[in-house]
Order: C-alpha cells, then structure tokens, then sequence
C-alpha cells in the first residue's frame, strides 16, 4: 500500500523546562488510501464549517470567541457533524482569522490547515503512531519525523557523548551569496538549512550543548593541514587535493576540520582518517584515528 504526505494539520505542544519554549514537531503521517480520503474529507468538512461559522459572524458584525460561540456551535455541530472540540476548534479559527481583518468577510480554502490539539490528536510516540479523530472515528496511522530532527539528534547525541560543542557555518543569505550549477540549483533553494539550525540550537541547549556560528567563507578552498586556500583544491565536487602540500581528503570531511577549527569551543586539531588521507606536511596538530 502507498504511503501518503498529508500537510493540512497543524499541531503545537508547549514543553516546559527551565524556561517555558513552545517547540513545533514537522512530522510526515503515513495513511492508507483509505485513510488518505478520509483526512481529506474531514479537512473540507471543517473548513466548510468554517465558512459558514465566518458568513454568521459577517452577517452578525460580531467577531469575539464570546459572541461567536452562542451563534454557531450546535448549528455548525449538526450540520457538519463535527465533535464538540472539532467545533470548538474550527471556532476559533475563524476568530483568529477576523483579528487580523474585519473589513472583509474571511472565506477559507478547503484544504486550509485546521488547528489540532490533544483531544483531535493524540501521539504515541514510543510507537510512532497518531491516534486521529476523522468524520468516520478515530483512526491510527503511523507517522515519522522530519529528516532534520532525526539528524539534529544523532548530531547533539554525539556531541554530548564525547564531551564536545558544535560548529555550524553561519549560511545566512547562502542562497543570494553563492552560484551553483542549474541541476543542482533546485537542490540548494528547497534546502531548508534555517531549519536543521534551528533543531540542532534547541536541541542543544536542552542537553547542554554550546553551538558557535562560524564564518563559512573558504572553508571548502581551505587545506585543513598547511592552511593553503586555492579553488585548485577542488578538482571533484567531493574530492580535496590540496596542491601545496599533496593533503587528499574526502571535500566534506576537510571543510568540517576547518570549520572546528574556525569555532572557540574546543583546541584546534585535525581528524584524518587512516589509510585514506595524506598528513605528512600538516602544520597544525593533528590527531589520527578511523572515524
């Protein structure tokens, strides 16, 4: 059975510790067919609601949750056949929408996204499954995470098992400041590195991780052993032979030696891989070990 994306839900979950954070979960739920036509249905019979809950509130030339409520719940209940917190929900919505504009009536697409909270969404988490409320009941469908939070853990994991803080290249406007190639162009404008920043920051400073931003500038160019910087260095897109002192590394492993070194959160020492990689000349101390 295929495996479906399904965008149009939105679900938030305040987490406390030492300050309060609200922290946003991306996930990707896995429906069946079935399932899939389902969500869908439901998705358009609450923005349905919607737009009928915002054409009383236009008509009325009231917009408050008080006012709204008393107008709309147990006609939008019926009509629709939505539970008592679906409705509640889809109020709110529509009051949201108004704080922004009451000059114009708020018509809503059908496949908006509709708010969620525990009562209309309920996560095991242990098992990777949601506990979903559809027009039909309550459904399971298994879910996974984004790839970046997946990623940001294993990295803060790894950062706090040996002890040390995390470098990241500060690639603010990246896609202004750089010229790639056309096939890979799409590649680095649906990059969403702001994200991965952000859930290896969070992620770390609940672990007690330091993170340093460092400047990304030559950082590819740079030999990591003798310091000579030199465009030459890159004869590959993922190859690195530094043509001053013979260094031949993986282009990825020496920009991330660099990048350590360019950060104030540890000594500066170079990690070569045995077997693989040319050291001999390397004037910077240097640590050697299969990684």
């Amino acid at each position: 059975m295929p495996s479906f994306s399904f965008p149009y839900f939105e679900y938030t979950n305040d987490l406390c510790y030492a300050e309060a954070m609200k922290l946003t979960a991306v996930v990707r739920l896995h429906p069946t067919v079935d399932q899939y036509s389902l969500l869908l249905k439901t998705v358009e019979q609450a923005n349905a609601a919607c737009n009928n809950i915002s054409q009383t509130a236009w008509e009325a030339k009231t917009f408050s949750r008080a006012s709204v409520y008393p107008l709309t719940y147990y006609p939008i209940r019926e009509r629709y056949e939505l539970t008592a917190q679906m409705a509640v929900r889809c109020i709110g919505k529509v009051v949201d929408a108004y704080k922004v504009d009451k000059k114009t009536q708020r018509v809503f697409h059908r496949h908006g996204a509709v708010p969620h909270d525990e009562r209309i969404l309920a996560w095991n988490v242990s098992e990777k499954r949601v506990s979903i409320w559809t027009l039909a009941g309550r459904e399971i469908i298994p879910f996974v995470c984004s790839d970046h939070h997946c990623i940001s853990k294993q990295l803060v994991k790894r950062a706090k098992d040996i002890g040390r803080g995390i470098a990241l290249e500060d690639l603010t406007h990246i896609r202004t400041r750089v010229t790639v190639h056309k096939p890979r162009r799409d590649e680095l404008h649906i990059w969403a590195f702001a994200d991965l920043r952000f859930n290896i920051a969070y992620k770390a400073e609940r672990a007690g991780i330091p993170v340093e931003i460092v400047d990304a500038r030559y950082t590819s160019q740079q030999c990591s052993c003798c310091g000579h910087t030199s465009r030459s260095n890159r004869p590959t897109q993922s190859s690195y032979k530094c043509v001053a002192c013979g260094f031949v590394s993986h282009a990825d492993y020496n920009a991330a030696v660099n990048i350590s070194r360019r950060a104030s959160l540890s000594p500066p020492y170079a990690v070569c891989v045995l077997g693989t990689q040319s050291h001999h000349n390397c004037k910077f101390p240097v640590k050697t070990g299969r990684s």
